[in-house]
Formats: C-alpha cells, structure tokens, sequence
C-alpha cells in the first residue's frame, strides 16, 4: 500500500512556488523553514496590478523640493504602479534573499522603494539605488505614498505614522487603542530601532504578516 506523505507534499509545492519567483531553498531545509521564506517573501513584494496611487499632502509637496533625476524617479514609479508593472525592481536588493527580513515592513506594514531612474549597473534587476527613499503603505488597491526621505534613519521615523494619520486616518482605525489617554513610556525613534534589532517586535496571524500600529487616542 502506498504511503501518503502530506507534508513531504506540501513542502515540494512551496518549494516550487518560491522557485517560480527566482528563489531557491537549501536542500536541507525542513517544512517551517520553506514556509516561513514563502510568506516572507509574497508579503514583501507588491502585487502586479494597476494600482490606485494616493499621495499625502507631504509627497506633493516634498516632489517640488526634489532633485530633477529624484522627481522624475517619483513620476517613473506612479506610471508603473498605475500601469500594472513590477515594481520588484525598486525593492531593496535584499529581496533576492527569502529569508531576508525587513523588520520595518514587519512592524508597520511599510514599503520603501529606490527612486534610480536607470538600471543598477551591477544588478540590472534593479534600478540604480537612491539615498532618498519613497515610503508607501498599501490597503486593497490602493497605494497610499506617505513621504520621501533620505536613506539615513529613516525607517523608524514615527513621523511616517503620523502622516497617514493626518491622511488616511482609516488605516488606522483597526490597529487603534480605543479610550487610551496616554502612554507610561513614550518611545523615541532610536528605541524603536533598538526594539526592533532585540527582536521584541514580530507579529504574523493566519501566516502573514499582519500590520501592527499601536496608535494613542489623544
């Protein structure tokens, strides 16, 4: 009688599905492994569809102050996004590694993309890599642009949240702590880069990476 090996199954299909987007796993790695790189990955690549593009009152205002390569790196990704194009080729490098983390992405649901104008020279995948990064957050079909900042520090400012509060406050209705006045410890942005790095803050439900934004109701 033939044996039924249903998690020998799953883990060829997976494996399959991660070699289909350019990844390959180690041949010794066991099934929790090949399915965390799986979601790892489909959760930090954008889906290839005509996106609704929102830009914050930031963005079109910050587009004005912008270098003409920079602005123009701006207006090449909305025609992509809104196109239907993929949009894998502004992501860090690091995508190419499923087991990578991107721990701001992680915490707040929080893409950053590079701005190049022109492929990257070593890795024409890419385009060229930007100190000024544009930082988008996605609900549905829509891809909301929050602002554009340089590479430096950027990926715990707490000003990002504020952003989309100040422009789409709905994204943040789900994550918002009702009746809370205030916080016996406000974190600064350098603690949240420390909390991060100490690995205190992970969240994935129904193996995904859920969005978490602990948010106060002043």
């Amino acid at each position: 009688m033939a044996k039924i090996d249903l998690l020998s199954d799953l883990k060829i299909m997976v494996e399959q599905e991660l070699s289909n987007l350019g990844y390959s796993n180690s041949i010794t790695a066991d099934l929790d492994t090949v399915l965390l790189n799986y979601f790892n990955v489909i959760n930090r690549l954008p889906a290839i569809i005509k996106w609704k593009i929102k830009q914050s009152k930031e963005v079109k205002q910050k587009i004005k102050t912008l270098t003409p390569d920079i602005k123009q790196g701006v207006e090449n990704f909305i025609r992509k996004a809104k196109f239907g194009q993929d949009l894998r080729p502004h992501l860090s490098k690091r995508i190419n590694q499923s087991d990578t983390k991107d721990l701001m992405f992680y915490d707040w649901g929080i893409f950053h993309f590079h701005l190049g104008i022109r492929q990257d020279e070593n890795q024409p995948d890419f385009v060229e890599r930007t100190n000024e990064l544009l930082f988008a957050i996605v609900k549905d079909n829509t891809m909301h642009l929050i602002d554009i900042y340089p590479h430096h520090n950027s990926f715990s400012r707490q000003e990002l949240i504020q952003i989309i509060e100040n422009n789409w406050c709905e994204i943040l209705d789900p994550y918002t702590l009702k009746g809370v006045i205030r916080l016996t410890h406000n974190v600064l942005n350098d603690g949240i880069h420390q909390l991060r790095n100490a690995g205190s803050i992970r969240f994935y439900k129904h193996l995904e990476v859920e969005l978490l934004l602990l948010w106060v109701v002043e």
